[in-house]
């Protein structure tokens, strides 16, 4: 895989030189072998790598792969100059704390840095070839597809480049002292422009987009090339959370991989820790943006100082940590991990299989995103070819862009096409102008703006139950049960305007604070009035939040994806439970009762039917709906299209959306100006800080200023 990073000229710099680019190896001696520093402590000295080194030291050039010395690296990175002569390479220097450098850390699974730091001497300069093999052919392919430098007002003008300036440093192991063959490819924010050879800034948009595509990518070649090299495999393993498979070298055992993984574990371990203190301190579970916020805090909890050991005495001891898991030495198990397998060439893939994988990828981005780029559909293109071995890295990346370009053509264009005439200077040898760059075109799926279509006319579509206005007035001039509050004047308007506008799908905004429990729950009485006990029904995208709205609310509850799952069943559920009083009524007629196993499997399928079933005149709730994904909310919908079911979608437009293909709440709520919206927040006991929550929300400066001056702001 591989990460990425920025480093500003000023800290960034200075976390290279203690963290990346320390090492004590000789300074003139031949990186490509590992034996020069397999008695010495620290790691290998850095190297040059990029197209663009030619462009340096006035036009000489430099040579790829010759070593980077550190004023090398202090000109390059620290005042993004030429690293030979020192000269400016752009007539604007950076702001101070301007980024300086781009860190592209690639690092191979843990499988094979596992059978790297237990291979003979030989076998682990092959996989280490191959390692630097994959490097290169990823930087050179992000030199041709990815890197592209700005130029003209605001970088309106989008400019390929004549390659990239890097500097390469490998480390061994992880701060546990795990192995973990790694290298920092850390490439200089300065490119020279094809265009006119002028030095410009790089498009970090355009960076930063592609960073999964190009750690799939590095992730297929390098397994080729261990394949084509060593006769390695791969296969699928089981993420902890994740759906999508993680690719391990045939043979290394997961419990090997563990062992070698404590730094992984280390902040997996803080990470659980961090969410039960959340628990505890919120009341809820932290929702998946936060969980990633606090594996970050973790990462930086966990983090060890490095070690500095030799390479000898790291793999001492990794043999010694390794043979309990072993049925032989060190160097014989990895020698046994070769197997025969069939290498690809692109014209091995036939134009059926390259449709059926399109068709999977745009389905899959679509998921995931309601607009995309075509580097997301390349990098899924490339997850899908990813147990697949090709007989070349060239073969691999033409089926994928094939693939890739396939899938983008069944896609619909969103960015707007070309409307004013721009001169031959401006546009690019394949007649495409400058101002527009394919890393910033979006797409999107035919499936996504069909269902976010279902939805926006289903909110404007009527014809479901209403309650009748004495019954309002009754509910709502009381307070709910359980509470001792009566319900404000915005409050009882939107109680009144959801009961009663017959609209199939319904909305309710609602700021946090704003009170809108006592509203859901002043409505879920006033309908089970009219429409039977236990008309209502909960739902939310989480089974905390559902949890607690069930609580609230008193009615039966369930998270969105949890239901949905359920009701897909229910036909299959129908069938099995036909079977099973079919074979009843064939017991009865030879005169014997239902055995004890069969009278339990059907009264749980008749619960099951009557638990997931929707019936008419249902009011179907759904809180925090910001987060629930398009395609969720629109098979819910249909669900209660079929029986004439009302859909109420309650949340904040200004939330964050769905970690899926999501934003239809916040869609739904711009183009029904007139949807209900509770506009007074009860929260709060002081009247500053309901209105610094309010501009907080709404993105606006006073609300830093607000809670700075009453000493509200801590770091």
């Amino acid at each position: 895989m591989i990460s990425l990073r920025r480093l500003s000229i000023g800290a960034g710099y200075k976390y290279l030189m203690h963290s990346i680019a320390a090492g004590d190896g000789p300074e003139a001696v031949d990186v490509s072998s590992l034996a020069h520093y397999y008695l010495a402590s620290g790691t290998p000295p850095g190297r040059f790598l990029g197209r663009g080194l030619a462009g340096l030291d006035d036009g000489n050039g430099v040579i790829e792969g010759t070593v980077v010395e550190d004023e090398h690296l202090r000109r390059m990175l620290h005042e993004c100059a030429d690293p030979i002569t020192g000269k400016q390479l752009a007539t604007k220097r950076l702001r101070a704390n301007g980024v300086g450098s781009f860190d592209l850390t690639f690092n191979p699974s843990k499988s094979i840095s596992v059978a790297w730091a237990l291979a003979d001497p030989a076998t682990r300069d092959v996989i280490y070839r191959c390692h630097q093999e994959a490097i290169s052919y990823v930087l050179d392919y992000a030199e041709r597809e990815v890197f592209r430098v700005r130029a003209g007002t605001n970088g309106i003008i989008v400019d390929e480049t004549r390659g990239v300036v890097a500097a390469a440093f490998t480390h061994f192991d992880s701060r546990s002292g795990d192995p973990q063959l790694h290298d920092h490819v850390v490439v200089m924010n300065r490119a020279q422009s094809t265009r006119d050879g002028i030095w410009r800034t790089l498009d970090s948009r355009a960076l930063f987009g592609s960073t999964v595509e190009l750690s799939e990518l590095h992730q297929g070649v390098l397994a080729d090339l261990l394949c084509q090299n060593l006769g390695w495999d791969f296969d699928a393993r089981v993420r902890r959370h994740s759906s999508a498979p993680k690719w391990e070298v045939r043979g290394v055992g997961d419990h090997l991989i563990t062992e070698f993984s404590r730094r992984s574990e280390g902040i997996e371990l803080e990470k659980i820790r961090l969410v039960s203190q959340f628990e505890a301190d919120h009341g809820r579970l932290p929702t998946d943006v936060e969980v990633l916020r606090l594996r970050q805090t973790a990462t930086l909890a966990t983090r060890p100082a490095k070690r500095g050991h030799s390479l000898r005495s790291l793999s001492e001891e990794w043999s010694s940590r390794a043979q309990p898991y072993l049925d032989s030495g060190p160097a014989d198990f990895v020698a046994s991990l070769s197997h025969e397998r069939t290498a690809l060439l692109a014209g091995d893939v036939n134009p059926g299989v390259v449709a059926d994988l399109a068709k999977t990828a745009l389905e899959t981005v679509a998921t995931k995103r309601a607009t995309f780029s075509l580097s997301n559909l390349r990098a899924e293109s490339n997850r899908l070819l990813q147990g697949q071995r090709f007989a070349s890295p060239a073969e691999r990346e033409h089926v994928v862009l094939e693939v890739a370009d396939r899938a983008a053509h069944e896609a619909v264009l969103l960015s707007a096409p070309e409307l004013l005439s721009v001169p031959d200077f401006l546009r690019r040898p394949d007649g495409t102008s400058r101002f527009t760059s394919t890393s910033h075109q979006l797409y999107s799926s035919r499936l996504i703006l069909d269902a976010e279509g279902r939805l926006l006319n289903a909110a404007d579509s009527f014809g479901a139950r209403v309650v009748s206005a004495a019954t309002l007035a009754r509910v709502t001039g009381e307070a709910p049960p359980g509470r001792d509050v009566i319900l404000g004047a915005d409050q009882v308007a939107a109680v009144i305007d959801i009961a009663t506008s017959g609209r199939v799908l319904d909305l309710l905004s609602a700021p946090a604070g704003s009170g809108k429990t006592t509203t859901m729950a002043t409505l879920k009485v006033a309908w089970e009035s009219e429409h039977r006990p236990g008309s209502v029904l909960g739902l939310a995208p989480s089974a905390a939040a559902a949890e607690v709205l069930g609580f609230e609310l008193g009615v039966d509850t369930d998270n969105v994806a949890k239901f949905l799952y359920e009701h897909r069943h229910l036909r299959q559920r129908g069938r099995e439970l036909d079977v099973l009083r079919e074979k009843v009524r064939e017991r009865s007629a030879r005169g014997l009762a239902p055995t004890p196993r069969q009278f339990r499997a059907i009264n749980e399928l008749e619960a099951g039917l009557a638990k997931w079933t929707l019936s008419p005149g249902q009011l179907i709730i759904v809180d925090e709906a910001s987060l629930a994904s398009t395609f969720d909310l629109d098979e819910l919908l249909s669900a209660a299209q079929d029986v004439q079911a009302k859909v109420l979608l309650v949340g904040d437009p200004n939330q964050l959306s769905s970690v899926e293909a999501g934003g239809m709440f916040s869609t739904l709520v711009r183009s029904r100006p007139d949807a209900a919206t509770l506009t007074s927040l009860h929260r709060f006991s002081s009247a500053w800080e309901g209105m610094a929550s309010l501009a907080l929300r709404s993105g606006q400066d006073a609300a830093f200023f607000a809670y700075q001056s009453r000493g509200r702001l801590s770091g």
